[in-house]
């Protein structure tokens, strides 16, 4: 049985279909959002799709870190917020709190240590978890293997 012709990708192709592929992640979590009339969307998924699509050897795009990065920073933001309220105390701990329960637990995700912001400045509800965050997570992940399937069959030219 014949082996499966490989492709390398070379720099350009790659930065193209990194893009690409943010670009319409973006674009499926919103049109979701959207049709399903709950919010899919998040500004740090932006972030977090630039380091899954460009940047896929680091560590910090682990299904791990990804997953448990924005619980983490979901609920930093969320406990306090429904503890103590919307002041400007309340960002800088939940952020601060984010990093280090994120750095503890071995699961950093740089985008998603700007989740607090996001929660206490919507005033979110317990619901956040659910959506955007659950939702729009598992959207990510699920592009996020299949782009690594992807990877593992046209390998980028590191060059």
């Amino acid at each position: 049985m014949d082996s499966p012709i490989r492709m390398n990708l070379n720099r350009w192709q790659s930065i193209t279909l990194a893009s690409i592929f943010a670009g319409a992640v973006i674009f499926l979590l919103k049109y979701l959002g959207d049709l399903l009339k709950h919010p899919l969307l998040i500004a740090s998924y932006a972030a977090s799709l630039s380091l899954v699509f460009a940047v896929t050897h680091s560590p910090f795009v682990r299904t791990k870190n990804l997953f448990f990065g924005y619980l983490i920073g979901a609920l930093s933001g969320l406990t306090l917020f429904h503890i103590w309220g919307a002041n400007i105390w309340k960002f800088s701990t939940s952020v601060g709190l984010a990093l280090f329960v994120m750095e503890a637990t071995h699961t950093l995700h740089p985008p998603a240590v700007a989740v607090p912001i996001a929660v206490i400045t919507d005033h979110a509800h317990w619901s956040f978890l659910w959506a955007p965050l659950g939702g729009g997570l598992a959207i990510i992940l699920l592009c996020a293997y299949l782009h690594r399937m992807f990877i593992k069959k046209f390998p980028i030219h590191m060059g």
